[in-house]
């Protein structure tokens, strides 16, 4: 379900942290950090280096919050600092591929073996999305981790909508072919 973040009560959010109310940032900040965090968390490797880039970020953000231009999305805004955040520790790590941690599928009233299947499906759903290009994984991860619009991650990634949209068939056509198995034996362990 995506997660609708309404500009108004954010700008409002800002004008009174600006003015010393500390609750107004405790509610901004727990609006954004869960789509923030997993989207950091999605691309990088170590749980250490998620944690201290999303401070990071929030420390950037909190530092350029008077400056943030009230005409704005802050969404956009915010995840332009984590998308340019990444991208620099990219360059720093001379590395352009991650892997992607995996939570642990909660046990339901499935069978083991169907619990497999899915433990299966998932693996390899995070072993396609760490084999796509970094600027389709990245397209990818804002748009499902984050939530944001084809606009928004133009504006984010600093390309047009037109290239988000490439990007993203892109990945998906990589996705659906390389979990075509799941898709169809699903239904056989349900």
């Amino acid at each position: 379900m995506k997660k609708d973040f309404d500009n108004a009560a954010t700008i409002a959010l800002i004008e009174d942290y600006l003015k010393g109310d500390l609750s107004a940032f405790n509610r901004l900040y727990d609006s954004y950090r869960l789509p923030l965090f997993n989207y950091i968390r999605r691309q990088l490797n170590s749980q250490h280096e998620t944690e201290d880039i999303y401070q990071d970020i929030w420390m950037s953000a909190l530092k350029s919050l008077k400056d943030f231009r009230r005409d704005s999305n802050f969404t956009t805004w915010l995840f332009a600092i984590a998308h340019n955040r990444l991208v620099d520790y990219w360059r720093k790590h001379q590395k352009l591929e991650n892997g992607i941690e995996l939570d642990a599928l909660s046990a339901q009233s499935h069978s083991l073996e169907y619990q497999q299947f899915l433990s299966d499906c998932v693996e390899l759903l995070s072993q396609l999305i760490a084999t796509l290009k970094p600027s389709q994984k990245n397209t990818f991860l804002l748009q499902q981790e984050s939530r944001l619009s084809l606009e928004e991650i133009a504006t984010v990634t600093g390309t047009n909508r037109e290239t988000v949209k490439s990007r993203l068939r892109y990945a998906l056509q990589k996705l659906r072919s390389g979990l075509k198995d799941c898709m169809t034996s699903g239904d056989d362990h349900g």
